[in-house]
């Protein structure tokens, strides 16, 4: 017995021994644990720190003094500094746009507008120096345009814009003028887009390609006064090329003399649009500055050549609440009916409401708006633009294209009024050499796929584009989807 108890005595020495000596490994395995979890932390911590001082450099060495960005708001406010809705960048955000990684600052939107506001201190010194510049690169879906903010306007002036498609890195420079748009060393710009960029690499279309076309004039003043025949060589083309071309109708935006008071230029301009009248291709036009006496807004001579009297029989014509100083016509190609409403120079509030009983009359009829002045060559408001864009075009659907001239130049802006996508046109030639040479817009309308070719034609120059073949040649689609805005910036350098 004695012997037995002996031997259990000894077990359980050995089994305590064991215990004892694995809860002493288990505590300096422990204890050397913490040392390295806190030796761990700690180098965390360093090198957070070292992080956070080096984005915090980098950041400051962008020389950008605040940073917003917003995409909820319908159209860029102008004048407000601050734009509604706008949130300051975070300190990763404007790391992003360091240049340092390849990351890009990127909004997005499901509404209308997308913006970026930058505060940028100027440290160069421009003694002597008229503009300074600001280059920004990114990528987009839409047109990207770039504001900067005069302080002698106290409003946003659009300085430059790309029409690049989003398959390509995309680049604006623009030039800020240092006497107005820089104040105690500092800028503000924005970067900014509105609408999706849909405008398609143009080309010169063969007959199949489309189903009907309208041909577009604008400021014929100069071949009124001193080039008749340029005037005649754009008309007698028209005419001549009715079949070939399957035009079906053609505009006229304004300007048609360049003197109301001188008589010859009537005739001469009556004379070229009787072309038209005796190849029985229906038209419309519209009275500019000039033909008006400016702000006399002294309509008697347009009356006389072109009021109401020489369109009423005119299967197009719609109606006219004042002579032709507005009116619309209705014009059916294939299955698609338009209404083509024109709006004289000088308006009025009587103007505005007839113009939007008209287009809610009409609302099933797709609507192009026709005036004189309304964008300018670097596609802002301008004259009676702003009003009308407010007034008229954002509160009808039906719109889908406006179209003007009276600034030289040309160019076309993608808008979006909520889900109302327009196309703002505007091209002019007269300030160019014979009167702007004989160049003029043809629409040629494919009515299978959505789209219009847009080419930029001089029958006298036997030429296509004035311009630069992407402000004279390209494609627009029609019916468009809305869809997700996105504006993604990836340096700024200045």
């Amino acid at each position: 017995m004695r012997l037995i108890n002996k031997k259990r005595f000894s077990i359980s020495i050995m089994v305590l021994a064991i215990i004892i000596c694995g809860f002493v490994y288990l505590f300096f395995n422990s204890f050397k644990d913490k040392n390295i979890e806190s030796e761990q932390s700690a180098n965390a911590q360093s090198n957070d720190s070292v992080e956070t001082s080096l984005l915090t450099k980098k950041i400051k060495n962008l020389n950008i003094l605040e940073g917003y960005s917003t995409g909820d708001i319908v159209e860029l406010n102008t004048s407000n500094l601050e734009q509604t809705g706008e949130k300051a960048l975070t300190e990763e955000q404007y790391y992003r746009i360091s240049g340092e990684d390849k990351q890009t600052l990127s909004t997005t939107s499901q509404k209308s507008s997308i913006y970026q506001r930058y505060k940028l201190k100027i440290d160069k010194d421009l003694t002597g120096k008229s503009t300074f510049q600001v280059q920004w690169q990114g990528i987009s879906n839409r047109t990207v345009d770039m504001y900067g903010w005069d302080y002698a306007r106290n409003s946003w002036v659009l300085l430059n814009y790309n029409l690049d498609r989003t398959d390509v890195n995309l680049t604006i420079n623009a030039d800020l003028d240092t006497n107005t748009m820089v104040k105690d060393s500092v800028a503000n710009i924005i970067i900014g887009t509105a609408q999706k960029n849909s405008i398609l690499k143009g080309k010169i279309p063969k007959k199949s390609d489309y189903d009907y076309t309208f041909a577009w004039l604008s400021d014929t003043q100069y071949y009124s006064a001193s080039y008749p025949e340029i005037y005649n060589d754009i008309t007698k083309y028209i005419a001549d090329n009715q079949k070939d071309q399957k035009i079906i109708y053609a505009i006229h935006t304004g300007d048609l003399v360049d003197n109301m008071d001188d008589a010859n230029q009537w005739k001469n301009a009556d004379q070229s649009m009787k072309v038209l009248d005796k190849a029985g291709i229906p038209y419309g036009v519209l009275a500019g500055n000039h033909d008006v006496g400016h702000t006399a807004f002294n309509y008697s001579q347009f009356y006389e050549y072109f009021g109401e009297k020489r369109f009423k029989n005119k299967s197009s014509f719609g109606a006219s609440p004042n002579n032709n100083r507005d009116h619309y016509d209705l014009v059916t190609a294939g299955q698609q009916d338009f209404i083509i409403l024109y709006i004289g120079w000088g308006l009025n509030d009587s103007t505005y409401n007839w113009s939007n009983e008209v287009l809610k009359k009409y609302s099933d009829r797709k609507a192009i708006v026709c005036t004189h002045g309304y964008i300018s060559g670097k596609g802002t408001y301008v004259e009676q633009g702003n009003a009308i864009y407010d007034k008229i075009i954002t509160q009808n659907k039906n719109v889908f294209m406006v179209l003007s001239g009276h600034y030289g130049g040309a160019v076309i802006n993608v808008k979006r009024s909520n889900d109302h996508v327009f196309y703002e046109m505007m091209a002019n030639y007269q300030f160019n050499a014979e009167g702007g040479a004989g160049y003029f817009r043809l629409l040629h309308f494919d009515t299978k796929n959505n789209l219009i070719y847009v080419n930029t034609y001089s029958p006298y120059k036997n030429d296509y584009n004035f311009y630069d073949d992407v402000k004279e040649e390209f494609v627009i689609p029609i019916n468009e989807e809305t869809g997700e805005a996105e504006l993604n910036t990836d340096t700024l350098v200045f």
